[in-house]
């Protein structure tokens, strides 16, 4: 982050746990409003008479603000602003780990819930058929970007999403996914194993190998396949069972493909990694990425 947007939210944050200015801009005035809880800043816009003289003599401070966050905090790569402890407010979400994709570290973000999840939402309606570039295990914001249209409800559905002023919000892929469930599982139930996903189906499917299942090899550290104990409940009170971001102890959608008419799912009651039919309706819940 650079030294004038930590300056800049450092002097909102004192002011008042949320508080409201006005950028005269480009075009419509803009109101700008902190939200401390997630550090970051929301849009609306505002009549023009909202503008005083005053406002207008701090127009270049609104200014350097709307341009910070277009350029520092939506997309703001210093290792130094990462947090380290699971559930920290980040990005415009809450921190879930760390990943590789294509030999680069991302930190990765869960969107909130009120905001970032959909339910009884279908992968793709018109499901007996193959997705070209939709079967990357790791990289969901590639899966969703090829997917980004109304014929693939899911990832067209957190493509869209606009969230404290973050546009990159995507479907996790199987791996991503896998992250939020070790990171946020809601309940106490004693989680799903078997040894290997190519026993489980075959080594024709996507993703399938002699790992067993919650193995991730894309996650920073490594994940070892889960056992029965192992990953627990969250500690993370608002991830909890009847926490206002807990995960609904139900299936969701990963971005990446299974087979023909199947995409990879997990469920959030025990950390089964299977399959679902492609027009299944389950929930999703948006992730973003910011690199490191």
């Amino acid at each position: 982050m650079t030294t004038n947007t930590a300056k800049i939210i450092q002097d909102v944050a004192a002011q008042a746990a949320e508080i409201t200015k006005t950028w005269e801009g480009l075009g419509n005035p803009i109101e700008i409003a902190f939200d401390t809880a997630r550090k970051a800043i929301a849009f609306a816009p505002v009549a023009a008479s909202a503008l005083t003289a005053l406002e207008r003599e701090n127009h270049a401070l609104r200014v350097l603000l709307h341009k910070e966050l277009g350029k520092a905090l939506a997309n703001d790569d210093a290792p130094s602003t990462v947090p380290t402890v699971i559930g920290t407010p980040f990005g415009g979400g809450y921190y879930a780990g760390r990943i590789t994709i294509d030999g680069k570290e991302y930190a990765l973000v869960v969107s909130p819930k009120a905001e970032g999840e959909a339910r009884d939402i279908q992968w793709q309606p018109d499901w007996n058929k193959t997705t070209p570039g939709a079967r990357s295990l790791n990289d969901g914001f590639a899966n969703s970007e090829t997917m980004n249209s109304e014929k693939n409800p899911a990832a067209h559905f957190c493509r869209r999403l606009t969230i404290a002023g973050f546009t990159d919000w995507y479907l996790p892929s199987r791996d991503e996914l896998e992250m939020l469930y070790r990171a946020f599982k809601p309940s106490k139930n004693l989680n799903f194993t078997y040894d290997s996903r190519e026993d489980r189906w075959s080594d024709s499917y996507n993703g399938t190998d002699e790992n067993g299942n919650g193995h991730n090899s894309s996650s920073i550290p490594p994940g070892d396949a889960y056992t029965a104990s192992s990953p627990e409940q969250t500690s993370v009170e608002l991830f909890q069972a009847g926490g206002s971001e807990a995960f609904s102890e139900a299936w969701y959608w990963s971005s990446t493909e299974f087979a023909t008419y199947l995409a990879w799912v997990q469920d959030f009651d025990d950390g089964d990694q299977g399959n679902g039919d492609k027009n299944d309706e389950i929930r999703c819940r948006a992730v973003r990425k910011v690199l490191i």
